[in-house]
């Protein structure tokens, strides 16, 4: 995972943990997550699917391993490395 665009961060080089783990990631899981996914909904109208999908995300995150927090308002998931440098208090977003 790269960071393309931030107000708060520059672009930095890809974890060498995901790429490592990456290489292991099967088709098949890949589809069934793009499917999981690719649920039609809309922002507004569909709040309920909007919700589930964001929880869903931050359970995956979770289950690597990664601190998850809810940013609202718009409940954006934001994963933090655990074993980040400063123990935990310069908590760096992926």
């Amino acid at each position: 995972m790269q960071l393309k665009r931030s107000i708060y961060f520059w672009a930095g080089a890809a974890d060498s943990a995901i790429r490592h783990v990456l290489k292991f990631v099967r088709t098949d899981t890949l589809c069934r997550v793009v499917e999981r996914l690719s649920i039609p909904w809309n922002y507004v109208a569909e709040t309920a699917v909007n919700r589930q999908i964001g929880e869903w995300i931050a359970a995956r995150f979770g289950d690597f391993g990664y601190e998850v927090t809810i940013q609202e308002p718009h409940r954006n998931v934001i994963a933090y490395n655990r074993e980040s440098p400063g123990g935990g208090n310069d908590r760096r977003p992926l």
